[in-house]
């Protein structure tokens, strides 16, 4: 899923891509330690990087 973010991102002008806050929403396939950790890491490169993602609590 990282791979999609990255790819998607790419598609962002550079004058968007930095300096403009990106939020990333998933579902629950995106709940998991390593994507969230990944789309932080964006933020050490510059990125103004948030996310959201939705989980079902039953």
């Amino acid at each position: 899923m990282a791979g999609a973010v990255d790819a998607a991102l790419q598609q962002i002008p550079d004058a968007h891509r930095y300096g403009t806050e990106i939020l990333v929403r998933s579902d629950s396939a995106g709940c998991t330690h390593g994507f969230l950790a990944h789309i932080r890491s964006l933020r050490e490169h510059g990125m103004c990087m948030r996310f959201s993602v939705g989980v079902a609590i039953t």
